[in-house]
């Protein structure tokens, strides 16, 4: 066994020809919810609204198929943000759980009279936190796009090749702080 970098074979990787729109729908799907905690109106209607717009823009942003590998990233960093609270919730009650799994009244760790804290983290830090998940999982998404158009373009035209994934990349950024941090006026 040896160590190899974990991006030596994002180039000669073939990408699965629905990823883009996949994760489109994915992200669109997590710029509704974080629409309906906002306290934006909409519903069904509203719901497909911001799917089909995140899918286009990343449709339209990795139309050389290659480039959507790097939108991975991107949806990594939107929904560790999105579900970090529920996360470390749920991540509480499954410890207080695992320590009577059958209901029977044991103690396996110690964890039987525990209090579910809600919310786990105080509001500033859970806000910083979710904004350096956003912030990081856009910079891997323009790195790795950065990879790979390396190996495919020169310098010159890769920053042109790259400007549709970027706008993308930074649209979806834009539209999750601001719905998370700012929302309607």
């Amino acid at each position: 066994m040896r160590w190899r970098h974990p991006l030596a074979t994002l180039t000669t990787t073939s990408v699965p020809p629905g990823l883009p729109a996949l994760v489109g729908v994915l992200v669109g799907t997590g710029l509704y919810d974080g629409a309906v905690l906002a306290g934006l109106p909409g519903g069904a209607l509203a719901l497909g609204a911001w799917m089909a717009v995140a899918a286009a823009a990343l449709i339209a942003a990795t139309r050389q198929t290659w480039l959507a590998p790097a939108l991975l990233p991107l949806l990594a960093g939107q929904l560790a943000a999105h579900y970090l609270g529920p996360l470390l919730v749920e991540t509480q009650v499954a410890a207080v759980l695992a320590s009577d799994p059958l209901g029977r009244g044991w103690d396996l760790l110690g964890l039987s009279g525990a209090e579910i804290v809600d919310p786990p983290l105080p509001g500033t830090l859970a806000l910083w936190l979710q904004l350096a998940l956003l912030v990081g999982g856009q910079v891997v998404a323009i790195v790795l796009a950065q990879r790979l158009t390396a190996g495919r373009h020169d310098a010159r035209t890769a920053g042109a090749v790259q400007f549709p994934f970027r706008l993308a990349v930074l649209s979806a950024l834009l539209a999750a702080v601001w719905l998370r941090f700012v929302g309607p006026a």
